[in-house]
């Protein structure tokens, strides 16, 4: 299982239509790791009214959480300053159902 923040070794493949499906193996840092559960808030022992109050709260909590990550550093940023050192990572997304832990 792949896990967030640890260095991973990972076989990933690609399909291109010149060659075909193209192995790589590469060295991540996952930074977000999707997970196979549902995370949620069980409403269900209460009443309608609640539940969309609940829904409304949960709502206006996810705008406050996304201006606050507006002035946030990025992570080279945050390196930079704390740590003095420069670093430009390469930032990559892959999918999980292309990629094999080794």
């Amino acid at each position: 299982m792949l896990k967030q923040h640890e260095l991973q070794k990972i076989r990933y493949s690609k399909i291109d239509e010149r060659v075909g499906v193209q192995f790589t193996e590469r060295d991540i840092i996952p930074t977000f790791v999707p997970q196979p559960n549902i995370k949620a808030i069980d409403v269900t022992d209460l009443d309608e009214g609640k539940q969309l109050e609940v829904q409304a709260l949960l709502t206006e909590y996810s705008e406050y959480v996304k201006d606050f990550q507006k002035t946030m550093f990025k992570f080279e940023d945050w390196v930079q300053h704390t740590k003095d050192v420069y670093i430009e990572p390469k930032w990559r997304t892959f999918k999980t159902a292309n990629t094999k832990i080794l």
